[in-house]
């Protein structure tokens, strides 16, 4: 920073704003694990490391549904085996695992937020065994019943998220009549049924990536679903699926330590996510402001833009586009839906820094210095250039407060998990969560 006049005292090196979009979560580490029999749990999606000498055959999709609409659709029959020889007792543990949650959060219609919440702490299951302080497990030891809930239940969680996704980017996001309400974790009248799921699923293409389909036959996918949206028949206690439910419950030991693990997890993750949305907000604001962009030194709007994750020399023809209003409501919607999920957490399992990420906004601080800076390298009069300098110290604010919470989180999960974690791709899974948190306002500090 140049030292001819007052400014900004961040001291950080730039950061690209879509750094945050990369895959640095447990849920994408557990991909990598092994069970038992020796498949990893991300099957065709796992490291190619992974998958050295693991089975993988591939069949044509039989099923005509959405998955038909698949150029080339193929499915993994080698996972579908293995997932329908354990499938009565993975019903148990997920219904055993379904009320466990709902005794935490109370609720009781099973709407959106849960749906998302429940399948983000079902697929957690695997990195809280191998990371837990107690009697870890190492790589190659997942019980075969925990590989097929992860696999399973992943896409439920997937198929919430991409419903959110599309209503917010459809503008469906709402309680009126054919919207959908992000909202009402608990409103008896927005609860999901495991028909309607279905349909979802089938309408957004969730069933399918790529040449790659889920290879479940759809009875197998409803009967799922309808437990976990329903707690399942009477009965599911019996039999195998109790045998399953008592599984699951002796493999994951103590079961408030991994509730008191995923909320820490899903806040680190939603944490992330809601600072990346809020920062989008805020620089929507800059698109009033035109004038001022224009009047800063070229290798300052670079930054800018670099820290965007947009190519650099395109400068304004690539800023600008991010700041229309129809893309700025929705962020402020899924703004929204993060701090309403980041609720239901923190009702699972109270944390004080999951307080501290759903408390108030923070005053904004002096902008007079950076109105001093900003003089000294736009040629505008310093009423013009206060919206920016707000802006840009809001983007500060909204960094100090996420990142001290956030922090706080990852120290959390370390003296939880005891160091150091049983293996080194998961030890540093929550901690580079952190690390790749964006940084508007600082990589604009760091290009003067």
């Amino acid at each position: 920073m140049p030292s001819d006049g007052p400014g900004p005292t961040w001291q950080a090196q730039p950061e690209r704003f879509g750094d945050c979009l990369r895959a640095a979560t447990p849920y994408h580490e557990a991909l990598a694990l092994r069970d038992v029999e020796g498949r990893p749990l991300g099957e065709g999606n796992a490291p190619a490391a992974s998958r050295v000498g693991v089975e993988l055959e591939w069949r044509a999709c039989p099923y005509d549904d959405s998955r038909a609409r698949v150029p080339g659709a193929r499915m993994n029959v080698s996972a579908l085996r293995q997932l329908t020889r354990r499938f009565r007792p993975l019903l148990g543990a997920v219904g055993w695992l379904r009320d466990e949650y709902r005794r935490r959060t109370g609720g009781e219609a099973w709407t959106l937020p849960h749906l998302w919440t429940f399948g983000r702490v079902a697929t957690l299951i695997p990195s809280y065994l191998v990371r837990r302080r107690t009697t870890p497990l190492a790589d190659g030891q997942v019980p075969v019943l925990v590989a097929a809930m992860f696999k399973s239940l992943a896409g439920v969680f997937l198929c919430a998220h991409r419903i959110v996704v599309d209503a917010v980017l459809e503008g469906r996001a709402g309680d009126e009549p054919g919207q959908v309400d992000l909202f009402a974790a608990d409103e008896p009248a927005a609860a999901l049924t495991a028909e309607e799921l279905v349909t979802l699923a089938n309408v957004l293409g969730v069933l399918g990536q790529g040449g790659a389909v889920c290879a479940g036959p759809p009875a197998m996918i409803e009967e799922l679903l309808e437990v976990v949206v329903s707690g399942g028949p009477p009965g599911l206690d019996d039999g195998e699926e109790g045998e399953g439910a008592r599984e699951l419950a002796a493999i994951v030991g103590d079961v408030d330590d991994f509730f008191g693990f995923a909320a820490e997890m899903n806040a680190i993750t939603i944490g992330r996510e809601l600072l990346r949305h809020e920062l989008r907000s805020a620089h929507a604001r800059l698109h009033d402001q035109p004038a001022v962009m224009a009047c800063l030194p070229t290798a300052v709007v670079e930054q800018v833009v670099r820290a965007l994750g947009a190519p650099a020399g395109q400068a304004h023809a690539a800023l600008m586009p991010l700041y229309q209003p129809e893309l700025v409501s929705g962020r402020r919607t899924m703004t929204r839906w993060l701090e309403s999920t980041l609720a239901l957490t923190a009702r699972g399992q109270p944390c004080p820094a999951v307080d501290a990420l759903l408390a108030a906004r923070p005053a904004a601080p002096d902008v007079e210095p950076l109105l001093a800076w900003l003089a000294d390298h736009a040629q505008l009069a310093p009423a013009a250039q206060r919206p920016m300098a707000e802006t840009l110290l809001a983007c500060a604010a909204h960094e100090r407060r996420l990142l001290a919470a956030l922090t706080t989180l990852q120290a959390e999960v370390n003296a939880r998990c005891g160091q150091p974690a049983p293996t080194a791709s998961l030890d540093g899974a929550a901690t580079e969560q952190v690390a790749a948190v964006p940084s508007f306002a600082r990589a604009f500090a760091a290009a003067t």
